[in-house]
């Protein structure tokens, strides 16, 4: 139980979580595989679509580390000093990527990038379950809800915003080394706060000191043995296979091949943060109203009809269609993140959440790692060719979005279908 004073330490300590979380998240929207930021800087490196590709695929395999975040962290008393120095760790190598051009052989560049990277994802795989569990626990029951809501805000309001201002000077600078040092500057800010509004929040309550200390085979049963979740897993990893197939090349197909500008993108990333903010409330009292299966129902159909809306984006209709994919795509992609978000919190359980959520990640980033590379041979393969589906003539990515867009629809369809089924008897 907590004591008095420390409820009333609870809604200020959580303030400086979110100070810290929309800080983190403004430097996300720069060094995040598949942001404008990556993508513009890789090109700048020579990597092909392939490399990209794999690239991309690299967050999903070091997902599997997670699994190994509650095995570390019950053993530790001083939590919080460990969550800050990996996380300036992870800063330090996310600067050092700046310097690859200038000091690493070109022949080695790639390589370099690919290293940091993976180094950097490894970091941050171990430190977020730890970071949202330490965040829970300063967030009073009865405010969860508006908490976690507004900070969903919060961060499409950063996007929105960070968004026109990268692709900005993404553009002003033309892919020059300088330009991208600035913008990590800038950056800079953001990653210092980050660091100093973890450093003002208290330690980690008694009650997680008290865990018990599992062993990697006991740990990995727990979630597995519940039937309920295990279906829910089997679910996640066709749903963000699917995603992974595409969501990665996105940038590079509207970039490359659609021949669309950074700053035009990021407007039009902004606009679609904008939608993102004014309905993520109505997405959580929709989810309240109807129950988890209409809702994930509706929003897992919205979602795989919008790769079916990129296929048909072509010169003659970019300005009106590549808009209304891009706001449909980012509504229904927060629509259904926040469900599953919510249907994660209520399968799992409430002693055991690290560990759920840690098995779950591992289980789903083996083939998320799959999902870039194979769509990265498959594009590569049939680069010079068309595959006819219902008498369409696709390209290779436009079969990846074809492929994705059956994905999603069928995991979804089938997985409320069972749940709905299972709840009638």
């Amino acid at each position: 139980m907590y004591s008095i004073a420390y409820k009333q330490r609870s809604k200020k300590l959580s303030r400086f979580f979110m100070q810290s979380y929309a800080s983190s998240y403004f430097t996300l929207q720069v060094f995040n595989v598949g942001s404008l930021f990556i993508t513009s800087f890789v090109i700048f490196l020579g990597f092909s679509d392939s490399q990209i590709g794999f690239l991309a695929s690299i967050p999903a395999i070091v997902n599997s580390t997670q699994v190994f975040a509650p095995m570390l962290y019950n053993k530790l008393k001083k939590r919080k000093q460990i969550i800050c120095v990996l996380i300036s760790l992870k800063y330090v190598m996310l600067y050092s990527i700046i310097l690859i051009p200038i000091i690493i052989p070109k022949q080695y560049q790639i390589l370099a990038f690919f290293m940091t990277m993976f180094l950097v994802y490894t970091n941050t795989m171990l430190v977020t379950n730890a970071l949202t569990e330490w965040n829970s626990f300063f967030v009073p029951t009865e405010i969860q809800g508006s908490y976690f809501s507004n900070r969903n805000l919060l961060t499409n309001l950063i996007s929105m915003i960070s968004s026109v201002i990268i692709g900005k000077l993404l553009d002003h600078y033309d892919s020059q080394l300088y330009g991208y040092f600035i913008i990590m500057m800038g950056v800079l800010i953001f990653a210092v706060f980050e660091i100093t509004s973890l450093l003002r929040i208290d330690e980690y309550n008694e009650d997680l000191l008290e865990k018990e200390n599992l062993s990697l085979k006991k740990m990995v049963l727990i979630p597995l043995k519940d039937k309920r979740y295990l279906s829910y897993i089997l679910f996640c990893l066709i749903f963000r296979f699917a995603c992974s197939l595409t969501d990665p090349y996105i940038n590079i197909y509207s970039l490359k091949y659609i021949k669309l500008e950074y700053y035009y993108l990021s407007i039009i990333g902004s606009i679609t943060a904008l939608f993102k903010v004014l309905l993520a409330k109505r997405w959580g009292k929709y989810f309240d109203k109807t129950g988890w299966t209409k809702a994930l129902k509706f929003s897992g159909i919205g979602y795989a009809i919008t790769y079916i809306i990129l296929i048909f984006i072509g010169s003659n209709n970019t300005f009106y269609l590549y808009p209304i994919f891009s706001i449909l795509r980012g509504v229904f992609m927060i629509g259904s993140n926040i469900i599953l978000f919510n249907i994660t919190l209520l399968f799992s359980d409430k002693d055991n959440k690290m560990i759920y959520w840690s098995i779950q990640g591992m289980i789903i980033s083996i083939f998320s790692f799959v999902g870039p590379n194979l769509s990265g041979i498959i594009v590569k393969s049939i680069s010079s060719n068309k595959i006819n589906i219902f008498s369409m003539q696709l390209n290779g990515y436009q079969l990846m979005f074809f492929i994705t867009s059956v994905l999603i629809l069928g995991s979804t369809l089938i997985f409320t279908r069972k749940k709905q089924e299972t709840s009638q008897i």
